[in-house]
């Protein structure tokens, strides 16, 4: 535990503190993260999952797609990848993690090698917060949303979206168009994507509950970057950018229809997750170094500040939650936190998977609370995961919490020549108000009593 902004400066492990920490020969399974962290990690792949022992694995997708079943009050957690058939994988594959012996199982790959999906990297599917074996999939070039059960890998003959529904011009362009980055509200009901021309052009954001449709055009002078329906199903983000390459949030309440505007300079988030009603994520033109901001809904004044300072930097170089994941986001409440994670070429930092409480109360002082959980083990110079446009983006972790916030999952090049998927326990109860954890201790007790 430090606080945000403290001046601690620790060192990136070596290539020979991973061997040594890591299962012996390669294995998968546990293992334990050496002082300061003392947290308990797990090694879900390794180079048997590619032909060869080749490069195959595809990073985990983004920091708000869970990688992660619901698996609260089960002994296993599943968990897709996805592999590149051309250098050695099988497509997106299922593993599954056994939470009590540690032992990861490779179920294998999840699609006929005729399926389009089959050649997907996975990129944008996520798991049902609510549904343990459903899977929300998407193919380039497609108009539908589909669920897909992991354990039958059947299909649900309707899909959860599907923009040849949407009536068009009334509601819907009438371009050809094509749906990315989507997301779901937790109960599975509500569905928002991004509308994408055939010419890549992202034309607005379609949000879909029971076969109904509302469809947001960016605003005149705007381009849409995405949008991201919350856990709750009642709130819609929108990113934008305007002509003058200044970003703009768009806030719509999807029962009132209005609509909130936040500018760049007051406030308008960047790297962002959805809770129930509320959003965190970067606050770019805040007075403290790379600052995390909490934005609750309804958006009263979108004059700054808009939201309470949740995490921030020791300097402007170090961008240590570059990638926010609250996939555990629920109704805010004293024991809700979000987590991040970046990779750099710093030379002090170490590259963290750090996490910070969201309880206004908890940080009423100024003074931030922040868990820093583990390494991501990352090095940008070595050749695993590199991008294929030559640049970072494949090798930055981005990776995402689980449901229950006691799990992050994400890839790193354990700077060598391939990557590897990882997991690690949060100790999420070190966040947690004194209060509030005896009140977890209370229930735990009783729950195990005879």
């Amino acid at each position: 535990m430090e606080k945000s902004g403290s001046p601690a400066l620790r060192p990136r492990f070596t290539a020979a503190q991973i061997a040594q920490m890591l299962p012996a020969a390669g294995a998968t399974g546990p293992f334990v993260f050496p002082p300061p962290y003392n947290t308990n990690g797990v090694r879900l792949t390794n180079s048997n999952i590619c032909a060869g022992g080749l490069d195959c694995l595809w990073y985990v997708g983004y920091s708000y797609w869970r990688n992660t079943n619901n698996h609260l009050g089960l002994a296993d957690m599943l968990i897709f990848l996805g592999t590149d058939p051309s250098r050695g994988g099988q497509g997106p594959i299922l593993l599954r993690y056994d939470k009590n012996s540690g032992a990861v199982e490779n179920l294998g790959q999840l699609f006929a090698t005729d399926s389009a999906h089959y050649w997907s990297t996975g990129e944008g599917w996520y798991f049902s917060g609510t549904q343990p074996t459903t899977l929300y999939t998407m193919v380039v070039g497609d108009s539908k949303l589909r669920r897909f059960d992991v354990r039958t890998k059947q299909f649900d003959p309707t899909p959860a979206m599907d923009l040849a529904h949407c009536p068009r011009p009334r509601v819907c362009p009438a371009e050809s168009a094509y749906l990315i980055q989507a997301h779901s509200s937790d109960d599975d009901l509500v569905h928002s994507a991004t509308v994408q021309d055939l010419e890549w052009r992202r034309l607005g954001c379609v949000v879909s509950r029971a076969r109904k449709f509302v469809y947001y055009a960016p605003q005149a002078g705007s381009t849409l970057d995405e949008c991201h329906v919350d856990k709750s199903g009642r709130w819609l983000m929108m990113q934008e950018t305007r002509a003058t390459g200044a970003d703009v949030n768009r806030v719509v309440d999807l029962q009132t229809g209005k609509v909130s505007v936040i500018e760049d300079v007051d406030g308008a988030l960047g790297h962002l997750d959805m809770g129930r009603g509320y959003a965190v994520g970067a606050d770019n033109f805040n007075g403290l170094p790379n600052a995390t901001i909490l934005l609750t809904f309804p958006v009263e004044d979108t004059q700054r500040p808009i939201g309470p300072v949740v995490h921030y930097n020791k300097r402007w170089d170090i961008v240590a939650a570059n990638h926010i994941a609250h996939g555990n986001g629920r109704a805010l409440s004293t024991s809700s936190y979000a987590c991040g994670s970046n990779a750099s070429r710093v030379a002090d930092m170490a590259d963290e998977i750090v996490c910070f409480p969201l309880d206004a109360a908890r940080n009423a002082d100024g003074s931030l609370d922040v868990l820093v959980v583990g390494q991501v083990m990352t090095d940008l110079n070595a050749a695993g995961g590199q991008d294929h446009d030559n640049d970072d983006y494949e090798q930055l972790p981005k990776g995402d919490v689980d449901v229950s916030g006691r799990y992050f999952i994400w890839t790193t090049n354990l700077g060598g020549d391939r990557i590897d998927a990882f997991l690690v326990e949060i100790p999420g109860e070190r966040l947690m108000s004194e209060s509030v954890l005896r009140n977890v201790k209370l229930r735990t007790l009783k729950a195990t009593r005879p």
